[in-house]
């Protein structure tokens, strides 16, 4: 287990994560070409669920991580040089717009008002911690997994995910589970954590926000 492990350094380092299964599980081709190619930037929706999980689980870090995009023109000469300083005063950090900020932060404050949701993601526990083991059923090969918070209570855990969608009720949400593979990714963090703590979790909770107002809740178990 590693806490200090950044995002970036857990995604392009050793081990196969949830979605190298998921690569694999529609053909070994997959997987390969995706190996081989070169880093793709997030798309909208990976960029608003990680904006998303850091305002919800560490919203200390934003400013270290993001930069919400200046209003400027940059047809105009004015434009172009505040846009040249704002890149280089935020070099690094993931440039977002001020429509994605306004949204992940509603989602934020739904998931903290919450009153099931919110105990579940404050308190004592580990916000994405690296995991790495090798699986009983594969012991030559090194996995790793990344819960967003391992919720811990009197020295019992369990696993909590959050995660955005367009319709968090039951139904939507189960075809969602089913699209993205969410049995797979409960069942292998399961694993990657028993084997990590030498006990089971208590449970592996969903925590479902919607991205649009009113930005509704729904906790999953």
């Amino acid at each position: 287990m590693i806490k200090t492990l950044t995002n970036a350094d857990y995604h392009s380092g050793e081990g196969v994560s949830k979605s190298d299964l998921d690569k694999i599980s529609r053909s070994p081709a997959h997987f390969r070409a995706a190996k081989d190619a070169p880093p793709k930037p997030p798309t909208p929706a990976m960029l608003l669920g990680s904006l998303f999980h850091t305002l919800t689980l560490e919203p200390i870090e934003f400013g270290e991580e993001y930069a919400v995009a200046p209003d400027v023109d940059k047809r105009t000469k004015a434009g172009k040089e505040a846009w040249a300083a704002f890149e280089a005063e935020h070099s690094g950090k993931a440039i977002i717009t001020p429509d994605q900020y306004e949204t992940a932060q509603r989602m934020a404050e739904s998931v903290l008002s919450h009153p099931t949701a919110r105990p579940l993601v404050t308190g004592e526990g580990d916000v994405e911690t690296s995991i790495f083991w090798n699986p009983a059923v594969a012991p030559d090969m090194l996995s790793k997994c990344r819960p967003d918070f391992l919720k811990r209570i009197e020295g019992r855990y369990s696993i909590v995910d959050l995660k955005s969608t367009d319709d968090a009720r039951p139904l939507s949400f189960q075809r969602s589970a089913w699209n993205f593979r969410y049995h797979v990714q409960a069942a292998y963090y399961w694993d990657g954590c028993t084997s990590e703590f030498s006990s089971a979790p208590d449970s592996f909770i969903f925590i479902a926000c919607e991205k649009e107002p009113p930005y509704a809740v729904v906790v999953y178990e």
